[in-house]
């Protein structure tokens, strides 16, 4: 004999609270272990993050030291190409000096074989 007196209807309506209670139980305990699954692909997640983070915040770092190296190395060649040009500078006035006198002098030797000197 049940608890409820032997009554069919009450005993369906037991046995419908009894697997609404083990589903419901069931249910709890999936999206407890569901909600655990979620914390630790978001602890794996910021973990990611932070390391992505630090990682490119050292490449950038990087970066700004290559570029600073490129930039000195710039720099000194900028500064050997000056040096080069003032020099090459220097070496065309020099040339052009030479230059001149090498056309006066041949000006003032073809114009001295012009006029011949043995008095003719």
């Amino acid at each position: 004999m049940s608890a409820n007196g032997s009554n069919p209807r009450l005993d369906r309506i037991e046995k419908i609270i009894g697997q609404v209670v083990r589903m419901t139980k069931e249910a709890e305990a999936a999206n407890r272990k569901a909600e655990l699954a979620n914390q630790k692909a978001h602890a794996r997640f910021e973990s990611n993050l932070r390391r992505w983070s630090a990682l490119g915040v050292k490449e950038a770092r990087n970066q700004r030291r290559r570029s600073a190296e490129m930039d000195k190395k710039f720099d000194k060649k900028m500064d050997q190409l000056a040096s080069a040009q003032l020099i090459n500078e220097e070496g065309l006035k020099e040339l052009k000096a030479s230059q001149a006198l090498t056309d006066d002098t041949l000006r003032k030797f073809i114009s001295s074989m012009l006029h011949p000197r043995n008095g003719h």
